[in-house]
């Protein structure tokens, strides 16, 4: 894998606020790299040096707000000057965190929710790139290891330039690394990397959630509901740019892909997940939407999920009422079939009101929709 593959890695979690943690020994450009791609990422950014700051510099300084004719007396959590810069950002702010590993744990942990949330005091910066950079804790001035509850904020990287690496850029005079552009559209292909991560979860639901029980894993990359969805933002990028998810069974795992995935969960459980979704043998959605009735149900559960979901993705994707129609009779014909309890969540969001037509639907959707009907009357669709 190439360096470069890094930071293309990193480029891509600037671009979709999924915020990254570079480890790595000093002195190996972790400043100077993360500097440039914000420079041409975003339109505000702010290097904050951890290890210098108290706690109330990131969860806000407590001030006394007096009592009004109609309220009471409160205290506000004022923030810090770049705070409200960064907020007022048009495109996006970046926000580097720079050393720490060295900062106090007080200080780390009044940072988390501005990490993860973007609000630092009383204050939500809503167009956030967090990216932070430490030192090894064994080698590090003051450093300790992550807690766990910080550490799943981040899709962590290990930060190892190649002596080649280096001697080609300083034959060159350190040029600018080249920076990953994203498209704007990059969401649309998140429907897609769901229906596999949905599968993975049905076929394997331990690798979803698992904190690590030696605590020097929990400092680390872990699988979590929250990890798994920086996962899935990120896997969508990649299939945005062209090196997501294989489009066939037995297909290559392009090294970005897998470090990102690798970054947020682990990397056992990413190989894990991985593999999985290199041997999913599924027919073709489109030719379910040409022909409903040439369904033939997979042999497991979380194969016949993926299979109707990605149904459901395809008809969205590309929206008409003939192929929303032809969607609801896939499902149907595997409510025939025996899995009507598992075509339930392509169900509830073919029948979300926002892409129900207006002008009514055919008498075969109708006649489709009925056999759901107590599952959307639950999930408010139906009266």
């Amino acid at each position: 894998m190439s360096f470069q593959t890094t930071i293309d890695a990193v480029a891509l979690c600037i671009q979709t606020q999924v915020p990254c943690l570079l480890l790595g020994k000093p002195g190996c450009a972790k400043t100077s790299i993360i500097n440039h791609l914000f420079a041409n990422l975003c339109d505000e950014r702010h290097t904050s040096i951890a290890a210098l700051h108290e706690p109330a510099e990131y969860g806000g300084w407590p001030f006394p707000q007096p009592a009004t004719d109609t309220t009471p007396a409160t205290v506000a959590l004022l923030p810090c000057d770049w705070v409200n810069r960064l907020a007022g950002a048009k495109r996006r702010a970046g926000l580097f965190l720079d050393e720490l590993g060295n900062a106090p744990p007080a200080t780390r942990a009044a940072a988390m929710r501005g990490i993860h949330e973007g609000v630092w005091g009383d204050v939500h910066v809503p167009k956030l790139a967090t990216a932070a950079a430490m030192n090894p804790p064994e080698i590090s001035e003051s450093g300790t290891a992550l807690s766990a509850a910080l550490a799943n904020r981040f899709c962590h990287f290990s930060w190892d330039m190649p002596v080649a690496y280096w001697v080609e850029q300083m034959q060159l005079d350190f040029p600018a690394p080249q920076v990953l552009a994203l498209s704007d559209d990059w969401r649309t292909h998140l429907g897609h990397v769901r229906s596999v991560v949905g599968g993975f979860a049905k076929h394997m639901p331990s690798a979803i959630d698992n904190l690590p029980q030696e605590a020097s894993q929990r400092a680390g990359a872990w699988p979590s509901f929250r990890s798994w969805t920086m996962a899935m933002d990120l896997m969508a990028a990649a299939e945005a740019v062209g090196r997501g998810l294989p489009t066939k069974v037995g297909g290559n795992i392009d090294p970005l892909l897998r470090l990102l995935v690798a970054g947020c969960v682990g990397a056992g459980t990413a190989a894990s997940f991985l593999a999985y979704a290199v041997d999913l043998d599924l027919p073709d959605p489109e030719e379910l939407l040409r022909r409903p009735d040439s369904l033939v149900l997979p042999d497991r559960g979380d194969k016949i999920f993926v299979t109707l979901t990605e149904v459901a993705n395809a008809a969205l994707r590309d929206f008409s009422k003939q192929r929303w129609t032809a969607a609801w009779q896939v499902l149907a014909q595997a409510h025939d079939l025996g899995a009507g309890d598992i075509a339930g969540t392509a169900a509830r969001r073919l029948a979300d009101p926002k892409v129900v037509p207006q002008d009514g639907y055919p008498r075969e959707a109708a006649t489709a929709i009925v056999k759901f009907q107590p599952l959307l009357q639950a999930a408010g669709f139906m009266r």
